[in-house]
C-alpha cells in the first residue's frame, strides 16, 4: 500500500513524483478499454430504448473510440439517419402545424455509459493503488 513507503526529507519530492507517474501510466492504460466498454453499454442502451416502428433507427446506432491514452473519446450516433435522434430525443413539429413529443432515450443510455465509464477507471486506479 502507498502508506508503508518510507523516503527521506530531500528524497519525497522524487518519491511522489514516481508515485504519481506510475498511476497516470496505469489511468492512461485503464482509459481506452473503459471507453470502449461504456461505448458498446452506450449503444446496447439507446438501441433497447430506441423508438421502434421499422427498427432502422435503432439499427443504425454505432459508435466509435477516437484517440490514445488520456485523450481517448467515444462517439456515439446514427450513420445513416444522423437528424433522426435529435428529432426524436428533443420532439418536432409536423408539416399540418401539430407537435411530436419527444421520447428521451439517447440521455439515459449515455448516463448509463458514463457511469459505467467512472466504475471502470475507479477500479483500475484502486488495483494499482493496491499493487504500489
Amino acid at each position: 500500500m502507498a502508506s508503508d513507503i518510507t523516503v527521506e526529507a530531500d528524497a519525497f519530492g522524487a518519491a511522489l513524483e514516481e508515485l504519481l507517474s506510475r498511476c497516470g501510466e496505469v489511468v492512461d492504460e485503464a482509459i481506452k478499454p473503459a471507453v470502449q466498454k461504456a461505448g458498446r453499454t452506450a449503444k446496447k442502451e439507446w438501441q433497447a430504448n430506441a423508438p421502434k416502428r421499422t427498427g432502422r433507427y435503432a439499427a443504425s446506432i454505432s459508435y466509435t473510440v477516437k484517440g490514445q491514452s488520456h485523450d481517448t473519446h467515444m462517439e456515439a450516433g446514427s450513420k445513416t439517419l444522423p437528424g433522426l435522434p435529435h428529432l426524436l430525443e428533443k420532439g418536432h413539429a409536423t408539416i399540418g402545424g401539430g407537435f411530436v413529443p419527444g421520447k428521451e432515450h439517447i440521455a439515459p443510455a449515455a448516463k448509463v455509459a458514463i457511469e459505467e465509464f467512472e466504475g471502470n477507471v475507479d477500479k483500475a486506479v484502486d488495483r494499482a493503488l493496491e499493487a504500489l
